[in-house]
């Protein structure tokens, strides 16, 4: 779904990101790396393959945009538990699959706690928020942001009926706000956070198959 938001052309992208074109670059908030190992060094079983699989949509998506820059919008790592060898190898075998693809990181609240990327991932860490040409980038949404912002955090949800219910339709969305857009979390086992917008917001769900907006 294309976008003209405060004069940035922008598109919505059902694998849960955001592509900006005449930037060639892509946005992801909160891939959370390593949550399955920290589960799993609390016994809670959860598959190993986790990491992986983010990491093959964050593929997908970077092949099908032809991206030369990668965003994350904060909460790379989970936690220090997380932080194991086969999360690492699994990381490092996919950054020398996007050898060309320049990587930034804009601190979360997650990082601060897990540490930074291992250093072989090549990636930049930048503080919260970093401007990307006049595009702020941020982790934590602002109340009342003033410039045009990108930012993750909250892992919006929505109801297509407007309200959670036990058949559990709620749907990652991104929050579209006057001056931010909210993206939906890119990591597995992130859970969600029910937004219902004000006015002027706009809610465009992922549906099976294509984005909805509400």
């Amino acid at each position: 779904m294309k976008i003209d938001w405060n004069g940035f052309d922008l598109e919505l992208l059902q694998g849960r990101a955001i592509h900006w074109a005449r930037q060639d670059t892509l946005f992801v908030a909160d891939p959370h790396f390593g949550k399955a190992a920290t589960f799993r060094s609390l016994g809670i079983p959860v598959p190993e393959t986790a990491s992986r699989a983010t990491c093959d949509r964050l593929s997908v998506l970077l092949n099908q945009t032809k991206a030369r820059r990668l965003v994350f919008l904060g909460d790379f790592l989970h936690a220090r538990e997380g932080r194991t060898d086969l999360v690492r190898e699994d990381l490092c075998a996919w950054r020398e699959g996007h050898d060309g693809v320049t990587m930034d990181l804009v601190l979360g609240n997650h990082d601060l706690a897990a540490g930074y990327p291992w250093k072989e991932l090549r990636i930049n860490v930048h503080p919260d928020p970093w401007d990307l040409a006049g595009l702020a980038c941020r982790h934590k949404p602002q109340e009342e942001p003033v410039f045009p912002s990108l930012s993750g955090h909250l892992h919006p949800v929505a109801c297509p009926f407007g309200r959670r219910n036990s058949s559990g339709l709620s749907r990652p969305c991104f929050w579209i706000r006057p001056m931010e857009i909210v993206l939906p979390a890119f990591g597995e086992f992130t859970g969600g956070h029910q937004v219902r917008g004000e006015a002027g917001d706009r809610l465009v769900l992922l549906g099976d198959e294509s984005l909805v907006e509400l």
